[in-house]
């Protein structure tokens, strides 16, 4: 939809009114044209009408729902990974690094149910891991995933959103971000949502979560976080959307109390282009520990740029309150991230990634810590049943203590995904 047609003040309305002096002064002028000219101008000012009644219509209209509810869909996606990896440091050590070959096979499964008014979605993954040189760390148990996420739509103005995320696992640096230490952990998130509808302008959002963290390593922290959300997306223009937020969170820490951080924040998106949208946002935070309240910016910016269908850019940052995975207190995270996709044909994806962020303590004498990652994969569609995979990354943890070394980490493996879906899409 077009800006100017729904704006009384835009390019066409301007040219409309220029178009009415120019042709009031050939009235004047030219008394024998009277009769067609009003005729004109009663013709493009209805044409001018009508396109101002879209606009608003497509802004203000309820969408029409079906007379009769479609049946549910039902649909199982089984699956498995196969990859062969290069680590070269599987105990994530600063020191005496160790490197191996592994192989990783990964069997899952998807569900999805769906409906006018109901749409369920489930997945199942877990993955064993066989390794070369060190066959004592091979194991059938290296990680377990479950997720899964409950949609109700009962009416045109009302949507619930029920989820609940768990893991269990081996190598925190993919769920945790943690890679001072190899260690065994589950961590278990559940939220509830719920959506509002006043008008296609006006929606509210409501959301609670928990989130939980234990490891099995004594010497690491378990932590829990309660978050409860509130705030309103208003939809100003096709083009801009604000939307005021309220957040409160209470993160736990075992053996140590708990940090509280109430947030309130003003979010603005909008879109230059069909192709360019760009969203900001700024807040502030006030954070209480032990009775010590202090107060922080809350800032975030981002941008996504398409080209067509063939390449999508995106890059984001964040400035948060957040937590890392195993140490006490709250940080102050700065959060920098971008990528690029790239969809060459049908059946061939090259994706980019990378992000780098910088964790600063808050009330507590700990020392910073940065942590950078960078991605490179490479999909080709073999079949319409199987995927081959290609992929480096590389991670690297800074602590910013006199006498403590960097922890780096690369890995690249190469990999077949097989799938398909019943009954057939």
């Amino acid at each position: 939809m077009r800006h100017s047609g729904a704006s009384g003040n835009g390019p066409l309305f301007v040219r409309a009114r220029e178009g009415w002096r120019l042709r009031g002064r050939l009235i004047f002028y030219a008394h024998a044209k009277f009769g067609l000219f009003l005729r004109l101008l009663l013709i493009h000012l209805l044409l001018l009408h009508a396109r101002s009644a879209a606009a608003q219509l497509s802004l203000e209209s309820e969408p029409v729902r079906p007379s009769e509810p479609e049946p549910p869909r039902l649909r199982w996606t089984p699956s498995l990974d196969v990859t062969y990896e290069y680590d070269d440091n599987i105990l994530l050590r600063s020191v005496l690094r160790e490197s191996d070959f592994i192989t990783r096979v990964r069997p899952g499964l998807g569900l999805l149910v769906d409906q006018e008014q109901v749409k369920w979605v489930t997945g199942f993954r877990a993955e064993f891991a066989f390794y070369r040189d060190h066959p004592e760390l091979s194991t059938w148990n290296r990680s377990q995933n479950v997720d899964t996420r409950l949609t109700l739509r009962p009416s045109g103005v009302w949507t619930f959103e029920f989820g609940d995320s768990f893991v269990h696992s081996i190598d925190p640096t993919e769920q945790v971000d943690l890679l001072f230490r190899r260690t065994e952990f589950y961590a278990n998130t559940l939220d509830l949502k719920g959506i509002y509808r006043f008008s296609p302008r006006l929606t509210l959002n409501l959301e609670a979560i928990n989130r939980i963290t234990q490891f099995k390593d004594s010497a690491l922290i378990d932590v829990s976080e309660d978050e409860l959300g509130a705030g309103l997306s208003y939809r100003l223009t096709p083009l801009d959307t604000v939307s005021p937020e309220y957040r409160y969170r209470d993160f736990s820490f075992e053996n140590r109390g708990h940090t509280e951080a109430h947030s309130v924040s003003l979010k603005e998106e909008h879109r230059f282009t069909e192709t360019l949208t760009a969203h900001g946002m700024a807040g502030v935070i006030a954070i209480v520990d032990r009775g010590t309240t202090q107060s922080e910016p809350l800032l975030g910016l981002g941008v996504e740029q398409r080209y067509s269908a063939m390449a999508v850019f995106r890059a984001d940052y964040l400035r948060d309150v957040s937590i890392v995975g195993g140490l006490s207190g709250t940080f102050i995270t700065h959060s920098f991230s971008g990528s690029a996709t790239f969809h060459v044909t049908q059946w061939f994806d090259s994706i980019l990634g990378a992000s780098w962020s910088l964790q600063q303590p808050i009330l507590s004498s700990r020392s910073d810590l940065d942590t950078l990652w960078l991605r490179i994969e490479e999909q080709v569609r073999i079949t319409s049943w199987l995927k081959g995979v290609a992929n480096y990354s590389y991670r690297r943890q800074n602590f910013h203590a006199a006498g403590v070394r960097d922890i780096y980490d690369n890995r690249a493996f190469i990999g077949l995904t097989a799938f398909t879906t019943y009954p057939p899409q």
